[in-house]
């Protein structure tokens, strides 16, 4: 690890700019939808499909805990959304393995494709990451503590844990502990104060950040104890990974695969309000072949950079709502961002907002709903305190990446309730001796089916 020095230039090869193809880093960015909210989200994971047919938008909002959505980023209408218990969506690259909270405070990990079940695991207040690859998670829980999980999906079994001391005992709060891991599992980061774990050869390093002296020399830093004066902490994709870090001064410090200090810029850093205090703010994400970069500038706005030459756009402010408190110098501030696979598209979640931007204009053509044929086998009378599985049987002629099942009583969605069908089974647990009115709709990121009212009686 360098600890002071002069900074030097990566030795990226440029490619000259009349050669290079147009992406949302030169291209004559335009904002193709916009979606104001007074949601005030405090976190944000923008997710795309591989054939960049949705966006999983997974967001943590003041006052109302945390939800998901898939959205269509043509017109960025919502196929599905719901209310859960903590902030996990984790995909690999292809989307055929998902970690998601199901079942209230339970969490799976799914492989799409086979409707295996891979692993379980408690998932109240907790988030969680995939590597690209598939290979491995990292879960995030709390306890008595806080532990940092480092699964490998392939045996199902723990490999790694690092214990925290709990900073706070709410777990909205969760999102103060920063950790991120590389395409391929191999190297896991977590502040406390910042490492990076070799899970091959178990080697662990410790990691400084850097700070402009006013004589323009660098000083190294060691962030503090449980991230409380980092804000972004991210591997950039690729074989050879850099680590990116965000301190609360909004100094971005890059650091190559060997941990060698490459460079720095300041960034715009902003206090975005949770349930309890005010959370900062800095987001950072990549195209994924590493040759895109998209973070926020001092004046809040988003800023696109390719990371070979220096063409750069900066994204046109976004509507905000009038009333909205100034913060640190900017409206609305940016939580996530998340680029398109072809690099042509980026979407950006705000406090109070999303929208998307295009290099190209997007063209949307109505789709046939590829649920059909939704049949449930669900008993007239049950007995009280017993759970039941009730198969269910549809065609489904999309490739919807997960086909999952809500269900409603009484004509209210069960709160906290999202079932996994791909196994073509629901659980359902009948409390009291009563008539229940129940309604099953099946979705997935392209449509969905609803049973219609069906009545039990439980006895």
């Amino acid at each position: 690890v360098v600890e002071s020095g002069v900074m030097d230039e990566p030795d990226d090869v440029v490619e000259p700019e009349d050669m290079r193809s147009s992406d949302v880093s030169n291209c004559d960015l335009q904002r193709v939808w916009w979606q104001g909210s007074f949601n005030h989200q405090y976190g944000s994971d923008l997710i795309w499909s591989p054939d960049m047919s949705a966006v999983a938008n997974v967001t943590s909002i003041v006052y109302q805990g945390f939800s998901w959505a898939m959205l269509d980023p043509r017109t960025g209408d919502v196929s599905f959304n719901f209310n859960a218990e903590n902030r996990g969506l984790a995909l690999d690259e292809s989307w055929q393995k998902f970690s998601m909270g199901v079942r209230g405070h339970d969490g799976q990990t799914t492989d799409r494709v086979t409707g295996e079940e891979i692993h379980t695991f408690s998932s109240y207040g907790t988030r969680w990451k995939m590597s690209r690859d598939g290979r491995r998670l990292l879960h995030l829980r709390r306890e008595a503590d806080v532990y940092l999980d480092v699964w490998d999906l392939e045996s199902g079994e723990i490999i790694f844990q690092k214990v925290f001391k709990q900073i706070e005992t709410s777990d909205h709060l969760l999102h103060s502990y920063l950790f991120d891991l590389s395409d391929d599992g191999s190297r896991i980061a977590f502040a406390s104060p910042v490492t990076v774990l070799d899970m091959e050869s178990s080697e662990e390093f410790k990691i400084v950040s850097y700070r402009e002296a006013q004589d323009g020399s660098y000083t190294s830093h060691v962030p503090d104890l449980d991230g409380s004066t980092l804000v972004e902490l991210e591997f950039s994709p690729g074989q050879q990974p850099r680590l990116h870090m965000i301190d609360e001064r909004g100094l971005l410090t890059m650091l190559d695969d060997r941990y060698e200090l490459v460079g720095d810029a300041p960034r715009g850093v902003f206090e975005v309000s949770s349930r309890v205090d005010p959370v900062l703010a800095s987001p950072v994400a990549w195209s994924g072949d590493a040759q895109i970069q998209a973070s926020v500038n001092t004046n809040g706005e988003v800023e696109v950079n390719s990371m070979v030459d220096s063409a750069f756009n900066v994204l046109d402010p976004p509507d905000y709502f009038p009333e909205e408190e100034r913060l640190r110098g900017a409206f609305n501030a940016p939580v996530s961002i998340g680029i398109s696979p072809d690099k042509q598209q980026v979407m950006v979640a705000y406090r109070q907002g999303l929208g998307m931007w295009s290099c190209n204009p997007v063209t949307y053509e109505s789709q046939p709903n590829p649920i059909s044929t939704l049949s449930l086998e669900l008993p007239i009378q049950v007995n009280v305190r017993q759970t039941y599985t009730i198969p269910v049987r549809f065609d489904d002629s999309s490739e919807g990446y997960s086909t999952l099942a809500r269900i409603y009583l009484n004509g209210n969605s069960v709160p906290f309730e999202v079932y996994d069908v791909s196994d073509d089974k629901i659980e359902l647990y009948f409390h009291d001796r009563k008539t229940y009115e129940f309604e099953i709709e099946v979705f997935n990121v392209h449509g969905s089916l609803s049973s219609g009212t069906i009545r039990v009686d439980a006895q």
